[in-house]
């Protein structure tokens, strides 16, 4: 279920991909720390290992039928994955969209690498949510986030995410999440 939610601040702009991002959305794809984190099936040393045993060749062939689903509409997300560019130039920064987890909407972000530790990811959060509880009926947002995550811990708690709780991957123990939520009215629009 796939509903139309773009997001738009002050200096940030989000749109459809286009065939154009391709080589961004593979800067993303290749980056480690996105590896990890977005990866959720398997052990962090299993992923690591997966991860270094694989080409740029295989990366991009990986990275391209990813890329491909999310032009072509086949993928599970509730809104997105969107292009998030800055407004004054258009330039790609990232991508952002929602889950539904448990019927509540939980956001994932993604920056280019060479952009991050700048504030967008905490920009691209803010609109999102700002956008979800504008233009839809939840009244509650969550966040899940690997234990590791130590810059989207930061993000969530700067906007006045709440913790929630630790949960455990099915597939590695050690690999915790950390529960965050906000709802409609903690949230400054």
């Amino acid at each position: 279920m796939e509903t139309h939610l773009f997001i738009e601040s002050k200096d940030l702009l989000s749109r459809n991909f286009s065939k154009e991002d391709r080589d961004f959305f593979f800067e993303i794809f290749k980056d480690i720390d996105t590896y990890l984190y977005l990866n959720s099936v398997g052990s962090k040393k299993e992923l690591k290992k997966s991860f270094s045993n694989l080409s740029e060749e295989k990366l991009r062939k990986k990275s391209d039928i990813f890329f491909d689903k999310i032009l072509y509409g086949d993928n599970p997300f509730y809104v997105g994955p969107l292009a998030v560019c800055k407004k004054e130039d258009g330039s790609f920064i990232g991508y952002c969209g929602l889950f539904l987890t448990n019927d509540d909407p939980e956001p994932f972000v993604a920056v280019l690498p060479i952009l991050r530790d700048k504030g967008y990811g905490k920009k691209i959060i803010r609109a999102l949510v700002s956008s979800v509880f504008k233009f839809c009926k939840f009244d509650k947002v969550v966040a899940h986030v690997n234990k590791d995550n130590i810059r989207g811990k930061r993000i969530l708690e700067g906007l006045n995410f709440t913790f929630c709780k630790i949960s455990s991957s099915s597939f590695d123990a050690e690999n915790q999440e950390f529960q965050y939520s906000i709802d409609r009215r903690s949230f400054e629009i």
